[in-house]
């Protein structure tokens, strides 16, 4: 979909981050602690809205997908069809000779 390209990168970039921050953590600095914890307060925040904007999109998703199979299914029997008409036809053509 359109929007994974855009979104994968966006959480492997906050995942970096959080993975960063927890590696630089140094708890002799109090000062830093705080905004530590508020930077780790956004990314998780950050992945929030992330995870709820692909929520919103599960439903189309879902019937994208069902249309596909729909689809897929449709051409299945349509290319059955024509093997059955060119056996026929060819089959009379054959008759008629």
């Amino acid at each position: 979909m359109v929007y994974y390209p855009k979104l994968k990168p966006k959480i492997e970039q906050i995942s970096k981050k959080i993975a960063n921050l927890r590696k630089s953590k140094d708890i002799s600095q109090k000062n830093e602690i705080i905004t530590e914890v508020k930077l780790y307060s956004k990314y998780v925040d950050d992945l929030y809205d992330i995870y709820d904007e692909l929520i919103l999109k599960i439903p189309a998703l879902e019937d994208y997908s069902s249309k596909m199979e729909m689809e897929d299914e449709r051409k299945k029997r349509w290319d059955i069809l024509k093997i059955i008409f060119s056996a026929l036809f060819g089959a009379l053509g054959s008759r008629e000779k």
